[in-house]
């Protein structure tokens, strides 16, 4: 974060934009002793003030409120430094600079060189316009030579002095000229985002088999999806009502009485026959939190015989779901075109009786569970539904255990529940992989409709 003091101007100043208003806009009060050492030492490279205006515009950054504020901001500050660069040539007076040492307002002594009479010595400290004594080489009188070797003197002094104020300015300029002619790679290594990478991965374990979150595949044909809707319901018509129902059920609180309603209580229908007031049944709602739910369907090699049920089960499932209130689904199928890629079969956004053509798969591939379980758990957090949960049916062992338990684990603490359905795994197997009580196992493809809802029942109704 800190760049040593010979690196160059370039990165001195990333580093310095970085850990300032990182440290004073994002109140990153780590950085704030970074950011003051880089602030003096920036102060101590580029000409006076130009820091201070450097900083009062890159502050402005926190009034920009698109892209293109803040590249203008950015196109301010090169003009700045431009500016400052090649700064306008200063305008004297005719005829010198000063009167130091007894010189007449033309800068040194008269035209001719010298004192006019044998007294003038002691006027003899200055010299004539073009900085030297008279053309003769000496004063008009015999005392003057003492006093002319004054005058040079005194002339050697001042040319120092301005030697070496021009020398640290010159060296300022050509600071700031070298910052503008940098090149973007001159300045790597200073941006916070990127060494907080860095650390990362020379933190991270040493491992053979790296998870990287699986990217989207091409949307697959969507054949025939009112044939597809059909099947699927004709199917599982008695779960998809079942659950309704249950979560309907659960929606709705205990009964009550009251004087006002809109429904009557057919029990005591009689009570205007006995000079009672009629009675109306109301109920109390208990909405369910919105829930989110993503729903993995393995289609690695070993599903080729059992895939077209498979696809079909999980079809009905995002058709029951579309139907529920507060209930938002996405489905993809994995591995897609290769191991880091997923098959999308439904968006959050589409309604499954409008893509159900998509569910027509092909098996293909390994598992490469743990690389879709990342992007099953990047695309819930970025829901606003409160409750999220991922359904997998899989017949396999995974590819890369040990990345599905960590991405299990990252899942669950960001509070994202995760249940895995095996197809013709032991209860003990699937339960190795997705823990104790988030595994459940079925014999045979054609059990996988009834368990997805069953899971779901479960999951939707506590």
């Amino acid at each position: 974060l800190l760049p040593p003091a010979e690196a160059p101007v370039a990165q001195q100043v990333s580093a310095a934009l970085s850990a300032l208003l990182r440290a004073r806009l994002l109140g990153q009060t780590g950085l704030s002793a970074v950011a003051d050492t880089l602030e003096a030492r920036l102060d101590g490279v580029l000409p006076p003030g130009v820091v201070t205006q450097l900083l009062a515009l890159a502050f402005e950054v926190r009034n920009a409120a698109s892209t293109a504020e803040v590249i203008g901001l950015a196109r301010r500050i090169v003009t700045l430094l431009e500016e400052e660069a090649n700064p306008p040539a200063e305008s004297h007076p005719p005829g010198g600079t000063d009167s130091q040492s007894g010189a007449d307002p033309q800068g040194g002594a008269d035209p001719q060189g010298g004192a006019d009479s044998p007294g003038g010595t002691g006027s003899q400290s200055g010299t004539d316009p073009q900085g030297g004594a008279d053309p003769q080489g000496g004063a008009d009188s015999p005392g003057g030579t003492g006093s002319q070797s004054g005058a040079d003197g005194a002339g050697a002094h001042g040319a120092g002095a301005g030697s070496a104020g021009g020398t640290l300015d010159d060296a300022r300029r050509a600071a700031l000229t070298t910052l503008l002619a940098a090149q973007g790679d001159e300045a790597d290594g200073a941006d916070v985002g990127t060494r907080t990478a860095q650390w990362l991965e020379q933190a991270q374990p040493a491992t053979d088999r790296p998870v990287t979150m699986s990217r989207l595949d091409p949307v697959p044909a969507n054949l025939d999806p009112q044939k597809a809707v059909a099947r699927a319901r004709a199917a599982t018509a008695s779960l998809r009502r079942r659950l309704g129902v249950l979560v309907e059920s659960r929606q709705r609180g205990a009964d009550w009485r009251s004087r006002r309603g809109r429904r009557l209580d057919p029990a005591e229908l009689y009570r205007p026959a006995v000079g009672q007031s009629i009675r109306f049944v109301r109920q109390d709602e208990r909405p369910a939190p919105n829930t989110a739910l993503a729903l993995l369907l393995d289609r690695s090699g070993s599903m080729r015989g059992e895939l077209p049920l498979a696809g079909q089960a999980v079809l009905s499932i995002l058709l029951a779901l579309d139907t529920l209130p507060g209930v938002a689904s996405w489905a993809v199928a994995f591995p897609g075109r290769e191991d880091d890629r997923v098959v999308p079969l439904k968006a959050f956004q589409e309604q499954a009786h409008r893509v159900a053509g998509r569910f027509a798969l092909a098996a293909g591939g390994g598992t490469p569970l743990a690389n879709a379980l990342w992007r099953a758990g990047g695309e819930l957090l970025r829901r606003p539904e409160p409750r999220r949960l991922i359904l997998v049916a899989t017949d396999g062992e995974p590819d890369n255990p040990d990345g599905v338990g960590d991405i299990l684990a990252r899942c669950r603490a960001s509070g994202i529940e995760v249940v895995g359905l095996g197809i013709g795994q032991s209860l003990d197997h699937v339960q190795a992989v997705f823990g104790v009580r988030h595994a459940v196992s079925i014999a045979t493809i054609e059990a996988l409709a009834p368990a997805l809802f069953a899971v779901l029942e479960r999951q939707l109704l506590t």
